[in-house]
């Protein structure tokens, strides 16, 4: 209902409006038995940690106010800062176990080798970057809780009924009228 108002606020005129959900939704739902092998590494994991699955962006600019207010969250400095972020969560939370999944494989490329460096030297995280190996809506569905950017997949997976929490730190979600961002508890800024 709250998407009809606003889309009769901006002028469209339609006497019926059809809901027809998030079909790559079903991805997350549905896993299929060809899935479950390639996920064992992660089905191991689970016997111990619960898995935080960490969508990132790709940067777009390598513009240097990344973290202002209002920037879209595909700055380099963003999606370094993601990074950094999605490292200090898993050095406090060891119990957890999380998996960062940026939009492309090139991503890691960007990325300054010291934070790499630190990635690999904390047992409770990756990136994960085989792309042809794991899709991001297998991860999704063996994931007990997934953090990320805005990005279509974390709608899919909360229509799915997975948890999410949308990482908003430039406030960018927080400023758009879309009533899926305003929900309780799905948008945070910091992690502190």
């Amino acid at each position: 209902e709250e998407f009809n108002k606003i889309l009769e606020d901006k002028g469209y005129i339609c006497d019926h409006f059809h809901n027809i959900g998030l079909p790559r939704s079903e991805y997350i739902k549905n896993i299929s038995k060809f899935s479950i092998r390639k996920l064992h590494k992660y089905l191991e994991i689970k016997k111990s940690k619960k898995i935080v699955l960490c969508f990132g962006l790709r940067p777009t600019s390598t513009n240097v106010n990344a973290c202002e207010e209002g920037n879209n969250g595909t700055s380099l400095t963003s999606v370094i800062y993601f990074l950094k972020s999605m490292t200090d969560l898993a050095k406090h939370f060891k119990q957890l176990y999380f998996v960062i999944r940026f939009k492309t494989m090139s991503t890691m490329d960007e990325m300054p080798n010291e934070l790499i460096s630190e990635v690999k030297k904390t047992d409770n995280i990756e990136i994960q970057n085989d792309f042809k190996k794991v899709n991001s809506y297998e991860l999704a569905s063996i994931s007990d809780l997934i953090i990320g950017k805005q990005t279509l997949i974390m709608e899919e997976a909360l229509s799915a009924g997975k948890k999410i929490i949308f990482y908003d730190n430039e406030n960018y979600m927080s400023s758009l009228d879309c009533p899926i961002y305003k929900l309780n508890n799905l948008v945070t800024k910091d992690f502190n």
